[in-house]
């Protein structure tokens, strides 16, 4: 994502099961899953990105929908093509159903893997003429459903997207959707076979413009490394030290917000002077300049199979090994601070173990008549129509009073 400089990406195939979210670095990731490892689809935002992301339903796991800032974007992966006729039906009524929850006139953007060639005859409003092959039944089936919901494809030039086991045919398979009245916002959409990423398909990337409120920037403070406290005995006194000579000069102030003022300030002067600053957390932990480098050279080398498969390979045993190194030093750590700083020891275990949070359904909430709310009023207004006092009491099983 960082050296394509993408904000959002979404991802097909994800296989992981259940529906949550999960913190990769400074990135977030949402995905929504089966019971078993298959199928599955995600969303991937940066840092900036994330903060406008509103509410997101996970439809099924071959559909997600998200609101990010005043759009509404929905990540697919249709069944492939000689899926039966009912699957791909309830595969677009899944769509349907992720598109209901996005509100006019907030801009909708389907994207993914459709399984589908539209074939490169022109068809009005929807296909572009410069396409690659001849239109299949899942891609007449796309056309159509273009067309009844006036949405038009935006990457229909001569870029393949996908290329079949062994490299026997190429095809376009994967798209982005976006509704007729909207596509002057899209600046490009195109294919980039550069941005290598080990798969049998290749990356769509779309550029769009639209125009959001200017929003200012909160104020960073900077952090501190405040767990030395507990374990640095010479760090301690010393502040201890300087704390107490800073308390003699505030004796005479008889104002007490004059003297909450410089006591605050003078905590900050001897925090800034004394303790050291955390360092910036890096995107991957364990990966090192040596396996940065494999990578490059293995995209690169795409084209030349036999010293891709090579350095495929070695790019794997590399990571296995900086990892397991990465989380042996971890715990190591863990077992340091296992009776001085349990708060510490808590976040090495989360931050070692990745763990995912998981949720049926963050950001959204059923009617009584099993609609999903997604809206910020329609969810407090529903949440105001429970009796949290008869829910309390039932989960402790206590009776109602009279």
């Amino acid at each position: 994502m960082e050296r394509m400089n993408l904000n959002i990406l979404g991802l097909a195939e994800v296989r992981w099961t259940g529906a949550g979210s999960m913190k990769l670095g400074s990135k977030t990731l949402i995905y929504s899953g089966g019971h078993t490892h298959e199928r599955g689809v995600g969303i991937l935002f940066d840092v900036t990105t994330v903060k406008g992301l509103g509410s997101w339903c996970p439809i099924s796991n071959r559909v997600v929908e998200a609101k990010p800032l005043n759009l509404g974007i929905i990540q697919v992966y249709a069944p492939i093509s000689d899926s039966e006729d009912v699957e791909v039906e309830q595969f677009y009524e899944e769509i349907e159903k992720a598109k209901g929850y996005v509100k006019s006139p907030n801009i909708i953007i389907v994207m993914g893997d459709f399984n589908a060639k539209v074939g490169d005859e022109r068809v009005e409003d929807v296909v572009g003429p410069s396409g690659i092959g001849t239109v299949n039944e899942r891609g007449s089936r796309l056309i159509e459903w273009c067309q009844v919901n006036d949405f038009t494809i935006t990457n229909t030039k001569r870029q393949r997207t996908w290329k079949s086991p062994g490299d026997r045919s190429r095809n376009k398979i994967d798209y982005i959707l976006i509704q007729k009245r909207f596509r002057n916002t899209i600046k490009t959409s195109k294919s980039l076979p550069g941005a290598h990423c080990d798969s049998d398909h290749i990356l769509v990337m779309c550029t769009f413009q639209i125009i959001l409120k200017k929003l200012r920037k909160a104020k960073a403070y900077p952090k501190f490394q405040m767990d030395l406290l507990k374990s640095d005995e010479k760090l301690k006194d010393k502040i201890a030290v300087a704390v107490h000579n800073k308390y003699e000069t505030l004796k005479n102030i008889s104002k007490v917000e004059e003297l909450w003022s410089e006591m605050k300030n003078s905590l900050n002067e001897i925090t800034e002077k004394n303790v050291p600053k955390k360092d910036k957390k890096e995107h991957k932990k364990w990966i090192n300049k040596e396996i940065l480098d494999l990578m490059e050279e293995r995209r690169k080398s795409k084209n030349v199979e036999a010293k891709y498969k090579d350095l495929n390979r070695n790019i794997k045993i590399k990571c296995n090994a900086a990892k397991e190194e990465w989380i042996n030093q971890q715990c190591q750590e863990i077992e340091q601070k296992l009776n001085i700083d349990s708060k510490f020891m808590h976040a090495k275990i989360k931050d070692v173990s990745g763990k995912k949070i998981k949720c049926s359904s963050p950001g959204c909430i059923k009617s009584k008549d099993g609609t999903m709310f997604m809206e910020k009023e329609e969810i407090l207004h529903r949440w105001s129509e429970y009796d949290m006092l008869r829910i309390f009491l039932k989960t402790i099983g206590a009776k109602n009073p009279k």
